[in-house]
């Protein structure tokens, strides 16, 4: 086990993604804006669609599925946690999500898109973690070869 210390007292930030800005990237660029090098995110808000995978580790393939609302609703996104490393400018959110399409029918796993609709409420807790110690535990972040592909019905 590695434990990476926080340099300083953690910083807590807030920031509204607008509707049509696309995930993960916004999540990415907020890191980048704020010279994040580890933290911790906590979004709620709401989707137009998604692609959520699941991972197999035998063939390193993300399996995914697109996920879109009904008719004049979003995808409700009940819980969107994860973590960010940065190194370099270089931001690498690893996100996962769950979103209510309707109440009884619940979809959930990795991130892998998403459009913002009609906004998403993201609270960043940056660490203060020294972005060489960071990318150093996390360097599996920047060297994963994954495929993504539709999941098989």
């Amino acid at each position: 086990m590695e434990i990476l210390k926080p340099l300083n007292n953690p910083k807590a930030f807030f920031v509204k993604i607008e509707e049509g800005e696309k995930l993960p990237e916004a999540v990415a660029t907020a890191a980048k804006e704020l010279d994040i090098g580890l933290a911790f995110v906590h979004c709620i808000g709401g989707f137009s669609h998604a692609r959520i995978a699941v991972y197999e580790y035998t063939t390193s393939t993300y399996h995914y599925v697109n996920v879109k609302p009904l008719e004049n609703h979003v995808l409700e996104v009940v819980a969107l946690n994860g973590n960010i490393v940065c190194d370099k400018g270089d931001c690498r959110p690893h996100l996962h999500v769950a979103v209510a399409r309707k109440p009884d029918e619940i979809y959930a796993g990795h991130l892998v898109e998403a459009t913002v609709k009609p906004f998403i409420e993201l609270f960043i807790i940056d660490a203060q973690a020294a972005p060489s110690e960071a990318r150093r535990i996390l360097s599996h972040r920047f060297t994963l070869k994954a495929d993504i592909k539709p999941m098989e019905k």
